[in-house]
């Protein structure tokens, strides 16, 4: 599927109880392995996780790293979608 995701971010926390650390490194590897600009995954703080990829990112894109931080088992990791609602005053 060749459509974007326009304006899609993805916040994530990791809860207190963390088995194994979440690193920008391990954040970089899910980005490569999926064709995602590393920019598009970050870590905020000890336990956040921010998800924003470029507007223009194919689906596929952001279903395989959706995918992957999934597998690795971030303990009580916690995903909420902020919609395009962020950016419609940047288009007006």
């Amino acid at each position: 599927m060749k459509h974007a995701l326009p304006g899609l971010l993805l916040l994530a926390s990791t809860a207190c109880h963390v088995e194994e650390a979440v690193t920008q490194g391990k954040l970089d590897r899910i980005a490569d392995k999926c064709g995602l600009d590393r920019s598009g995954l970050k870590l905020t703080g000890k336990r956040g996780l921010q998800f924003q990829p470029d507007p223009s990112t194919k689906f596929d894109v952001v279903d395989c790293t959706l995918t992957e931080l999934k597998r690795a088992k971030f303990p009580d990791m916690k995903m909420g979608f902020v919609g395009n609602e962020r950016y419609e005053a940047e288009t007006k």
